[in-house]
């Protein structure tokens, strides 16, 4: 490399600007390729760089990431959609690639394209907003980029470019000093600095880089806190628990691309819950009617970037909206504030006083105050309270199950999209489908991992000595293979319960091949075990499965009676085509003189016209040579009338017909209708005898 290998090689463009129709920097443009499309093409040349790198010194420092959408990761792309460079889930699921993973986890660094372009404001601009530099910088950051390259930035309410990067960096240093997950963020991407530039010297010390450094400065308050307080770590409990309940995280982007802007208006409809420490203390406001107000002020307010205004927020307790439903005449302020409003934001602290109920009389009972706005419902206690019609009334449905204020921030956040809700719910939500039994049972979308259960390593070497290399362990027939499973997880990605069934298979292949053992475990963290002897030679396979999990690694070794083999791990791929195949469903054959619901068709109607018209004419043709003309002729007449009746049954499906006849077919159209003539029949002779 250059400079004495003292320089970082950051490759641009990522994941690639091949299929883009216009120049990135007028305008964000889109490609709509599907992901498989994009790894074979624009993403491959950056697979070469990272993570399939043939070399060390093939592979880049960092990628810089451009301002394009992606179809392939973004899902439809709607005029409101981030650029991948601003959005945090899409630019997540890149990283995750295992092309990406590993690259990452080492410490690649993320950079943001140039954030003062003029496609980046006209984004940020759209529908005649103004553009400002410290939230697009804001946003970029939170998206996953280490580093800005702001360019030449320059907000609307600014004089120049300098005064608005100043302005950006007071911002991001206010914003550190008050909010601990900012704080976070930026604390692991100055360590991934840090370790990037630690790679180019021999050792990190100022000699290195500067000629005559500056003495350190002293540490600061903030630096100088405990960074495991008690209020990080409830914050990152709460960071973790968060959960998006409704829609999916797919669908999220699609119906709230955007939070709320400076110029929409905020209601906030909140369960207050108090309480007192003790018998003859005062009451206190535990879950204030104000907390996320005051959460959203403080975080996005003037002092947090100025992304909502104090005067466009209103909150209210739910006892006012049992007023305001109860009396509306005499609580008009409310219902005025609610009908202006674009948000509103429901946060529910439980059931004990019949909260869902409110909720779902609000919508039944004054649905004119909810139109055309976005609806954002919080559970700050148990998320199953409300059923399927109630929640589809609401855009997003998040749950944070307590309402310390460590919560209420995190879901201050999550409202204005800030943080994207990592969280499982530890319970079913029935109104939503999510079955926990279902969800913790293993993912059959992943490859189970096997390994060789072999003893612990022995101590480290005593300093001086050459450590021995590990020698690959070899079996012959007599011996026993013990063997254990990597983490099986399930649905959320976490690991199975513990109890869940494991069960390995040992295979002969060849001809004449088959199952020869099979052993059923059981996990424990997610991890299980089991052993096989081997008594006979051939060509084994060993193989795991835990249903509905049935792929994983599999491991060969060529059992003979000469000599020890050692074991062979085959990792399979995980396709569509590694899902069980369903059958195709068997066609019934369809009778077509009845349709599927039971009523007969026209070749039906054909043939009993047919025979009622036969069996008639037969009738006449047999009684004329016995009976007189008038006798015939009445009899064959009956005949005939109760034939087509007959039919008329069928055809209108009276009398509950139809179900019988949709399973006898045409044998039961010809049941009816010779019925019906011998009932004509039958009253044919009693016309003939009523004149005698």
């Amino acid at each position: 490399r250059g400079s004495d290998g003292n320089m970082l090689v950051i490759a641009r463009d990522f994941p690639g600007a091949g299929g883009a129709d216009r120049l990135t920097q007028d305008e964000v443009s889109t490609i709509r390729k599907s992901l498989e499309q994009l790894k074979q093409v624009e993403l491959a040349p950056f697979f070469a760089v990272t993570g399939n790198a043939e070399q060390p010194n093939e592979i880049v420092d960092g990628l810089l990431v451009s301002h394009i959408r992606y179809q392939g990761f973004q899902g439809n792309i709607r005029a409101t959609t981030r650029p991948i460079s601003f959005d945090q889930q899409a630019l997540g699921q890149i990283m995750a690639l295992p092309g990406f993973s590993g690259w990452y986890a080492n410490g690649g660094l993320l950079v943001s394209d140039n954030l003062g372009t003029t496609a980046v404001r006209d984004f940020y601009a759209t529908g005649g907003g103004q553009f400002q530099a410290r939230i697009a910088a804001r946003d970029a950051f939170l998206a996953g980029n280490d580093l800005l390259y702001l360019g030449n930035i320059k907000s609307d309410d600014a004089p120049d470019s300098y005064t608005s990067v100043v302005r950006t960096l007071e911002f991001f240093a206010q914003k550190y000093r008050e909010d601990p997950a900012f704080a976070q963020r930026v604390d692991a991407s100055v360590a991934r600095i840090l370790a990037a530039k630690l790679k180019l010297y021999d050792a990190f010390t100022f000699d290195n880089v500067i000629a005559d450094p500056s003495p350190n400065p002293p540490a600061t308050e903030a630096e100088s806190a405990d960074p495991e307080s008690g209020s990080d770590i409830s914050f990152q409990i709460a960071r973790n628990a968060a959960t998006l309940i409704s829609p999916t995280q797919q669908d999220l982007a699609s119906v709230l691309p955007l939070p709320p802007g400076p110029s929409d208006r905020i209601v906030f409809l909140t369960d207050t819950v108090s309480g007192a420490q003790c018998s003859g203390c005062p009451t206190q406001p535990w879950f204030a009617s104000d907390a996320m107000q005051n959460a959203a002020l403080r975080l996005y307010g003037p002092q947090g970037g100025n992304q909502v205004e104090e005067f466009r927020l209103k909150s209210y307790s739910f006892e006012n909206l049992t007023a305001l439903l109860d009396a509306p005449d005499d609580n008009q302020f409310m219902a005025d504030d609610l009908g202006a409003a674009d948000w509103v934001v429901v946060s529910v602290a439980g059931s004990s006083n019949s909260q869902p109920e409110l909720v779902s009389r609000l919508l039944r009972e004054r649905p004119d105050l909810l139109l055309n706005k976005q609806l954002i419902l919080f559970s700050f206690g148990a998320p199953y309270y409300f059923d399927t019609t109630t929640l589809s009334r609401f855009t997003a449905y998040y749950a944070l199950y307590s309402k310390q204020p460590e919560f209420v921030d995190v879901a201050a956040r999550l409202l204005f999209q800030e943080l994207t809700p990592s969280g499982a719910s530890p319970v079913s939500v029935p109104a939503v489908g999510y079955d926990l039994i279902a969800v913790m049972s293993p993912d059959p979308n992943q490859i189970i991992p096997i390994f060789l259960d072999l003893p612990p390593e022995s101590a480290t070497p005593e300093p001086g000595t050459t450590p021995e290399p590990t020698v690959a362990p070899l079996f012959r027939i007599g011996d026993t293979i013990s063997l254990r499973t990597g983490a099986i997880v399930d649905h959320n990605g976490n690991p199975a319960p513990d109890g869940t069934v494991v069960q390995f298979s040992m295979l002969l292949t060849g001809e004449g091949g088959g199952i020869l053992q099979q052993v059923e475990s059981v996990t424990t963290d997610g991890i299980a075990r089991a052993a096989f002897g081997l008594d006979k030679p051939g060509l084994l396979e060993i193989r795991v499965t835990s249903e509905p999990a049935v792929i994983s690694e599999v491991l060969q070794l060529d059992v003979s009676q000469s000599g020890a083999v050692a074991v062979t791990v085959v990792v399979p791929e995980l396709t569509q085509s590694a899902q069980p195949t369903p059958l195709p469903p068997v066609e019934e054959e369809s009778d077509s003189f009845v349709t599927p619901e039971g009523y007969p068709r026209v070749s039906a109607w054909s043939l009993s016209m047919l025979l009622a018209l036969l069996g008639s004419g037969a009738l006449f043709a047999i009684a004329s040579l016995f009976l007189s003309r008038r006798t015939t002729l009445r009899l064959a007449l009956g005949m005939l009338i109760g034939g087509l009746l007959a039919y008329n049954l069928l055809a209108f499906g009276l009398f509950n017909l139809t179900g019988w006849l949709a399973e006898t077919g045409m044998p039961g159209v010809l049941t009816v209708i010779l019925i019906g003539q011998g009932v004509g029949l039958a009253g044919g002779w009693v016309w003939s005898r009523a004149d005698k």
